[in-house]
């Protein structure tokens, strides 16, 4: 196949910019819509610099911004130790087993539970009652997390306790070595 003369190369065609072709115009719209020219990234570059100048200054804190003074009376630390027991709180001490252990997390969820109850007998003291239904169901999860199984577990026996959970973990003592 023989070699074509060098000539003069053929002019490049102008590409032209995708606002031209929608019909749209240059800047705002022709970025919008897909076009990347000189002049509509020009559009978005500009605007993109007022948007974080105008974040910068909306971030800055106020200067010299006086709080209205708090009213007496409303704002009152409470503490748990400061409640006096209610009928609910009485009524669960008695009825409350001691906690031998028997069960994981037993004296934890009964020192919750009586927390739980102080709150409740206090809800209107504290001007809370919005806490009156989640202290309702965090009680009675509580009395369902020391409820005694009912069944025994289908793989044998009534489940771990506290005890045999620290014996899988820390491997048997010396004591219970010397058969």
């Amino acid at each position: 196949m023989p070699k074509r003369a060098a000539g003069a190369p053929e002019p490049t065609p102008r590409i032209r910019p995708r606002h031209e072709i929608l019909g749209h115009e240059a800047g705002k719209a022709g970025y919008r819509h897909g076009c990347k020219c000189d002049l509509c990234r020009a559009w978005n570059a500009k605007r993109m610099r007022d948007y974080r100048a105008k974040r910068r200054t909306a971030e800055e804190p106020p200067v010299d911004v006086e709080l209205p003074p708090a009213p007496d009376g409303l704002v009152q630390s409470v503490l748990l130790k400061d409640l006096k027991p209610g009928e609910i709180s009485k009524a669960l001490v008695e009825e409350l087993p001691a906690a031998d252990g028997a069960y994981i997390f037993q004296r934890t969820v009964s020192a919750l539970l009586k927390q739980s109850a102080l709150i409740l007998d206090n809800a209107d003291a504290l001007d809370r009652w919005d806490l009156i239904p989640t202290m309702q169901i965090r009680v009675l999860n509580a009395l369902k997390r020391l409820e005694p199984p009912r069944s025994g577990n289908p793989l044998g026996g009534t489940g771990p306790t506290v005890e045999d959970i620290v014996n899988a973990i820390t491997g048997p003592s010396a004591d219970e070595d010397g058969d």
